[in-house]
């Protein structure tokens, strides 16, 4: 299996001085991706009586994981970049472009929808459970708390 290039170039990690310097990377990023396809050994078939093995590729879809990976950075080193004026407008292009291909393919159906709703921030974070949605817990009163605690010691199962 092909793993992502860690710095390709072997230098230092990334020092962006221009919003074109990263769109430079961006770009040499997805054609890595395009030229470095995901192989699956899909089915083997039978041909005039011989077996083979079918091999099927799959394009990889961006992700801030890779994309990081790419760079040699950790995700608190995209932070980082994107916090810097001069670039956060072309680094906020290229996050909005990754989500847009993950949930393109999620819309197809290549990536599971949850998954990609968990990749791009889409996922849904509200408790059920409280009466507020905040997830705080509810106060409960010591004599509250005593009745709960008696009515498990009585039950059946206690």
């Amino acid at each position: 299996m092909k793993t992502f290039p860690r710095r390709p170039d072997g230098t230092r990690k990334p020092k962006f001085e221009t919003p074109e310097d990263v769109t430079r990377a961006f770009d040499a990023y997805m054609e890595w991706l395009e030229d470095n396809p995901h192989v699956v050994l899909d089915k083997h078939l039978v041909v005039n009586g011989v077996v083979t093995a079918a091999e099927k590729t799959l394009a990889r879809s961006p992700t801030r994981q890779s994309w990081c990976r790419y760079l040699g950075i950790t995700k608190q080193g995209w932070h980082h970049i994107r916090k810097q004026e001069h670039l956060a407008d072309v680094c906020a292009e290229i996050d909005e472009e990754i989500d847009s291909h993950i949930i393109d393919l999620a819309l197809v159906e290549r990536v599971n929808p949850g998954f990609a709703a968990r990749l791009t921030g889409l996922a849904e974070k509200t408790d059920h459970t409280s009466s507020d949605g905040s997830m705080t817990p509810k106060e409960v009163s010591d004599e509250e708390l005593d009745k709960r605690i008696a009515a498990l010691i009585d039950s059946p199962k206690g």
